[in-house]
């Protein structure tokens, strides 16, 4: 590919040398730094020069990308339950005998 994609934030990209397939989740333009996550759910920052040494092609969201960022068995004991119609604030009753 002759032209130069620029790097755009929750789009896919593959490379043409050895096929890896990746998105940007993020681009610090202050330090010229670009954050993508592989398609095994990986996070890799590359610079802006690296970036523009890459040749790329902009893809459609791969089929199996889902499967990249499934939370692992330590992450889902962090699935908080919120209950919106709950309106004891107790939790702070525990000072309230202060004098």
């Amino acid at each position: 590919m002759d032209e130069e994609l620029e790097p755009i934030v929750g789009r896919w990209y593959r490379r043409e040398d050895d096929g890896e397939t990746f998105t940007v989740v993020s681009i610090d333009e202050d330090e010229g730094i670009i954050e993508i996550r592989l398609l095994d759910g990986e996070i890799e920052e590359i610079d802006q020069a690296a970036w523009e040494e890459m040749e790329l092609e902009e893809i459609e969201d791969p089929e199996e990308w889902e499967g990249a960022v499934d939370l692992d068995e330590d992450d889902e004991d962090l699935d908080y339950d919120v209950d919106e119609d709950d309106d004891d604030d107790d939790w702070g009753d525990e000072f309230d005998d202060r004098d």
